[in-house]
């Protein structure tokens, strides 16, 4: 199975590294238009570098997902370089080390929200006006099996990844009318610096606890993680809507 994106535009938040990285890698390498948006100038070029190194087509937006200004401005400067978006990936996250959820900080738990739920909401809502009035477009958003599963120490995480997949679910309700899907993919354990260093420590002890709770015996890949986006965003997953979708080895069944 060959999958063709060709000449879509496909914008992908959180695209400096990790899992948004890859995605952006990989949606360029089917072929589509991608601009790769986040924070992190730097890592916006080595994402940009990644494309341009295998021939595929890509601009950078600098944007904070948490200010619905500079969201609007980034579809609008989406739309002005390459058109209406056809494919939207939210996969801007943050953590913060594994605490009790009384010792967390009050910042830390509003940031966490602000970027992995209110950014997500920002995008969608910036990009549903164009694709209702085209009628077409694939929404996916980045949730997590820790959405589905309470872990111990990730209080803000965990509730922040539930409230992305049901607010994903819904949104999929509004929009299905539009001819419009939108899907929630939920990553497991994935082997990014992000999640190795903030939520195991580094630590040998906890990289195999973490480990013994995979039954394929091994942590995902970010490409393990793009080459579903990618099914997901082609024509393959036309019929997929109001899901959330675990890429995760097995750690949740369900």
């Amino acid at each position: 199975m060959q999958i063709d994106l060709s000449g879509r535009v496909c914008l992908v938040t959180g695209a400096a590294s990790g899992i948004g990285r890859a995605i952006a890698v990989t949606l360029a390498s089917c072929g589509a238009r991608v601009v790769a948006a986040d924070i992190d100038a730097k890592g916006l070029k080595e994402t940009t570098a990644q494309i341009a190194g295998s021939g595929g087509t890509a601009i950078t937006v600098e944007v904070d997902v948490t200010d619905y200004s500079r969201v609007q401005a980034m579809v609008e400067q989406t739309v002005g370089a390459l058109g209406p978006v056809d494919v939207l990936v939210t996969s801007a996250a943050v953590l913060i080390p594994p605490r009790s959820f009384h010792t967390i900080d009050a910042v830390d738990w509003q940031r966490i929200y602000d970027v992995d739920v209110k950014g997500m909401f920002y995008c969608c809502k910036a990009v549903a006006p164009q694709m209702i009035e085209r009628r077409k477009g694939k929404i996916i958003n980045l949730g997590s099996v820790a959405g589905k599963i309470p872990r111990l120490n990730m209080a803000a995480y965990c509730s922040a990844k539930a409230a992305v997949i049901h607010l994903t679910k819904v949104i999929a309700l509004e929009l299905a009318p539009f001819g419009i899907n939108v899907i929630c993919h939920c990553p497991g354990t994935t082997e990014t610096d992000m999640v190795m260093k903030t939520i195991t420590g580094g630590s040998p002890e906890q990289l195999q606890k973490w480990l013994d709770g995979i039954p394929l015996g091994r942590f995902a890949t970010p490409q393990d993680q793009a080459d579903v986006v990618a099914f997901l965003a082609s024509d393959y997953a036309r019929h997929i809507t109001g899901q959330a979708i675990n890429v995760d080895g097995g750690q949740v069944m369900w």
